[in-house]
């Protein structure tokens, strides 16, 4: 099962916008733990862990705990 997050406009004609799934290479903002705020890239996938590298460094954190902003680069 793929994981897709809608990123919707809040103002205007709230018309989806553009939609990102979850895979390898996908653009995250983390929104909890112990690197909240801090942007990354997905660098692998298993079950419900995402292992992200933000920077030179790569740590590992549950799905629940992202918010995916783009493919390849962030669109927010």
């Amino acid at each position: 099962r793929r994981q897709t997050q809608i990123i919707t406009a809040l103002y205007g004609d709230k018309k989806i916008k553009k939609s990102f799934t979850l895979e390898i290479g996908s653009m995250v903002y983390l929104i909890r733990g112990s690197h909240v705020g801090e942007q990354g890239k997905v660098e692998k996938i298993e079950g419900n862990k995402l292992f992200i590298k933000s920077g030179d460094n790569v740590f590992e954190t549950p799905k629940e705990a992202i918010f995916i902003t783009g493919k390849d680069k962030s669109e927010i």
